[in-house]
């Protein structure tokens, strides 16, 4: 999957990871899990990728960057 690799790549220079915590449903956080161990990724790995895809498909731009 390009774009968790590209992901990576980028995560490794940001300053902060700031923890956060989301609640999904039982089926989701399976369904996260399986897509991690599918694509030898993390479920939060997973997550941030899938935020920043649905921010860039909802023309929110990028969330890494400071207002």
């Amino acid at each position: 999957m390009d774009a968790l690799l590209r992901r990576r790549d980028r995560e490794r220079y940001l300053p902060v990871q700031e923890p956060i915590s989301l609640r999904v449903s039982k089926p989701m956080a399976a369904s996260l899990a399986i897509l991690a161990l599918q694509h030898g990724s993390s479920t939060s790995e997973m997550c941030r990728l899938l935020i920043a895809a649905g921010a860039e498909a909802l023309n929110l731009g990028d969330l890494d960057t400071v207002a």
